[in-house]
């Protein structure tokens, strides 16, 4: 809870043409999120490939 109420702050992401507003606390959050995924998908074909 303290993590959210000390990001409340509005932030923008600009991607090429695509620009999102959002506060930060979701943005770190869906960082998060990708990023953990993203180490599994990595992960487990590496275990695959021995």
């Amino acid at each position: 809870m303290t993590f959210i109420l000390q990001n409340r702050a509005a932030t923008t992401i600009q991607l090429f043409w695509v620009s999102v507003q959002s506060p930060l606390w979701l943005t770190l959050v869906v960082i998060l999120v990708l990023g953990w995924i993203a180490g599994l998908l990595t992960n487990r074909r590496a275990k695959t490939a021995d």
